[in-house]
């Protein structure tokens, strides 16, 4: 286990990782989408002890070749999430924006998980993320968000 120092202080126990790069990958139930020239995948965690991951992710489409696909968007997570209930019914993982370029306007996100998982699910407006919901994704479009969650041990 490595220990974290702040200045002026001693060390902090607990954290088990640094930061790790990784990519997020937008796909669809249906046809997965294709971000296009100059598109961004951006994403980066740390696993604590304990399996809790905090993971922070940002999509964008490029400037053009973009397509939507078609279907229910989903992002890939670092790590596989643990169901936290014996239901499988969805649990909220974080939270996040989206941005409409061509409107200029954001939407807030909410990110869920169903039972376990290698992706997340967004929800705006009670209606998940899809290539038309809540707006049709085109040029410049883009998500980004945190989510916590427990891994799969």
């Amino acid at each position: 286990m490595s220990s974290l120092l702040i200045p002026g202080s001693g060390p902090i126990l607990g954290f088990a990782e640094i930061w790790t790069a990784f990519t997020p990958v937008l796909t669809a139930s249906v046809t997965d989408p294709t971000l296009g020239t100059s598109s961004k995948q951006e994403g980066r965690f740390i696993r604590l002890r304990g399996g809790l991951v905090v993971y922070r992710f940002l999509i964008q489409f490029g400037t053009s070749g973009t397509n939507a696909g078609d279907g229910q968007y989903q992002i890939s997570l670092p790590v596989p999430a643990t169901s936290l209930t014996p239901s499988n019914v969805n649990t909220s993982m974080g939270s996040g924006v989206l941005f409409d370029w061509s409107e200029s306007g954001h939407k807030e996100l909410c990110t869920w998980q169903w039972g376990i998982a290698t992706y997340l699910i967004g929800v705006v407006d009670d209606a998940t993320i899809s290539h038309n919901a809540p707006f049709n994704w085109t040029v410049d479009d883009r998500m980004s968000g945190t989510v916590t969650y427990q891994a799969i041990t």
